[in-house]
């Protein structure tokens, strides 16, 4: 099992940056039609929700390095 981690953990970091490159490519070339439908259940103004999916995208980058990168790096060095 512990041998298999390794893979697990960079499948993982593969996996969220999938998500992340899924995630700009959405709000990139579909960026106002997602803006239309959250401006119907959310006041915002545009520069607020850039700002909030601009955010969103950086803590879901650093969560994915802390939680599948540096693990991965540390059973690199101990395994």
């Amino acid at each position: 099992m512990l041998q298999h981690l390794p893979d697990m953990l960079l499948c993982g970091f593969v996996i969220c940056f999938v998500i992340l490159w899924v995630w700009l490519l959405a709000i990139t070339l579909a960026g106002d039609w997602i803006y239309q439908i959250h401006c119907r259940f959310f006041r915002l103004s545009r520069e607020q929700f850039d700002l909030i999916h601009y955010c969103g995208m950086g803590l879901f980058k650093m969560v994915a390095f802390l939680l599948f990168l540096v693990p991965w790096l540390a059973t690199l060095i101990v395994i």
